[in-house]
């Protein structure tokens, strides 16, 4: 009751649960993917592919969206996913080499 005067609107609550959730999951899945031996493509691949199935499985169930949406969904979702992800894994990876 004390966030109500964020705002009222339901639309604006479920992008703060989907930020906040895909965040988390995203950062615990980071944990677990920066310790496996692979290259930066793969890594980011698969932390892409993980974050967009489960994102696009719950769009999927809502029943909200037409199929195309969803292609449309899926790409841009993808691209941007793996393109940031793949640049956090690649510094990461610079960080790691460079720590004494």
């Amino acid at each position: 009751a004390f966030l109500l005067p964020i705002s009222s609107l339901p639309l604006f609550w479920y992008a703060v649960g989907k930020f906040i959730g895909t965040t988390v999951m995203g950062f615990i899945l980071f944990l677990f993917l920066r310790k496996i031996k692979a290259s930066t493509t793969i890594k980011a691949l698969v932390f892409t592919g993980i974050i967009v199935v489960l994102l696009e499985v719950r769009y999927i169930l809502s029943g909200y969206y037409g199929s195309l949406w969803h292609v449309y969904n899926l790409i841009m979702h993808s691209a941007v996913l793996f393109i940031t992800s793949y640049f956090i894994f690649l510094k990461m990876q610079t960080f790691k080499n460079t720590q004494v």
